[in-house]
């Protein structure tokens, strides 16, 4: 995504929460963090409304829809958050000691970038 792109991403973001949205369903809308939208609100001088919770789901729920088998981007269109926060949920069970995401439950799209990223890798190393 260009800087331009993303410029006009935050400002609707900004834009929704002038016009009432609250910073969840903005959260949802645009795929994007609690402090993103907030960011983006401030950089826009417009003032976040104020929310006691970030996010109406719960880590454990997010944990528990990884361990039956969903993909972290699964989960998160699932549960309206952003990709951001269900990898968080992800690291800090990886720090506790659970063991979560095999390959299995990556998903086919997340495989084929990472093959890429291998590939360039190696062409690199080549050189």
């Amino acid at each position: 995504m260009t800087g331009e792109k993303k410029r006009q991403r935050r400002l609707a973001m900004a834009e929704a929460i002038k016009n009432g949205k609250s910073i969840a369903a903005v959260c949802a809308k645009f795929k994007m963090s609690y402090a993103s939208v907030v960011s983006a609100c401030r950089e826009a001088d417009i003032k976040p409304p104020t929310e006691h919770a970030r996010s109406p789901v719960s880590a454990f729920q997010i944990l528990k829809a990884v361990l039956d088998g969903k993909t972290p981007l699964a989960a998160a269109e699932k549960f309206g958050v952003s990709n951001q926060r269900v990898y968080a949920v992800i690291s800090a069970a990886r720090k506790a000691g659970f063991s979560i995401i095999s390959d299995e439950q990556l998903g086919e799209k997340t495989r084929q970038l990472m093959r890429k990223q291998i590939d360039r890798m190696a062409k690199f190393k080549q050189e």
